[in-house]
């Protein structure tokens, strides 16, 4: 793990776009299936070959806790919604096709199976690829503390009392102040899908919520709700596009 001391450091002497990613999105890479969101993918096997091949081109950051909430989740999130999901479409294929064969006309085709573990465990490596290619932050007890404020007087993303999206936005934060005080001009983005704490409202999911905008533009860091958006505005491929709160581009 780094010391945001240290990532500040590391940073200012190699600048480049950094990316900071909450645990919904990596969730949601295993979620990708259920909620036909194959785009992450791409994105994500973008951010890694683009690292492969060009290391100072792009930092992806997290904090400890998304190391922690992604051993906690992805179990479960594997079985109860890409297996699940998975399963569930076998059995509707397979009603289509007894469907048919009762009516006298069976398909020529055996129905397809798509229930093989193969691809959710695909899609955990790819998910684990991500999270090694990151720069991890360190616990920073003021940012904690920050946190904790956030839950005490309901402010947002913990408008209702939950801590965990506070610890990782008040580390971001903190970063990209320490960045812009050293005078880094790279954009720096956090991205996250959390609708519900972080946007406006869930059909407004690429507006921050108006709560928000004035810590993320003082701290010159800079609101997407996927992966797509936020890479096109690091220049990563694609035209930049408008960011969802922060500082304009």
């Amino acid at each position: 793990m780094t010391s945001i001391a240290d990532a500040v450091n590391d940073l200012a002497g190699t600048p480049r776009p950094v990316v900071c990613l909450d645990t919904c999105i990596v969730l949601d890479i295993l979620r990708s299936v259920r909620r036909d969101n194959t785009q992450i993918l791409e994105h994500t096997q973008k951010i890694l070959q683009t690292i492969a091949t060009a290391p100072d081109r792009l930092q992806i950051v997290i904090t400890s806790l998304i190391r922690i909430e992604w051993m906690q989740n992805h179990s479960d999130v594997l079985i109860k919604e890409t297996r699940q999901e998975l399963s569930d479409l076998d059995k509707r294929i397979s009603r289509v096709h007894a469907t048919w064969d009762s009516l006298g006309s069976p398909l020529p085709n055996r129905a397809p199976r798509y229930h093989d573990p193969s691809l959710p465990e695909n899609l955990k490596s790819l998910a684990e690829s991500l999270l090694s290619i990151a720069m991890e932050l360190d616990e920073d007890p003021d940012c904690i503390r920050r946190a904790l404020d956030r839950v005490k007087t309901n402010t947002r993303p913990s408008q209702g009392g939950a801590i965990k999206d506070s610890i990782h936005l008040e580390h971001f934060l903190e970063l990209s102040r320490r960045l812009a005080a050293r005078g880094f001009t790279e954009p720096r983005v956090f991205v996250s899908s959390n609708t519900s704490d972080f946007s406006l409202d869930s059909n407004k999911a690429d507006i921050l919520h108006p709560h928000l905008v004035g810590d993320l533009s003082t701290a010159g860091l800079e609101f997407f709700p996927s992966l797509g958006p936020a890479l096109r505005h690091v220049g990563l491929f694609g035209t930049r596009p408008a960011p969802a709160g922060g500082v304009p581009p």
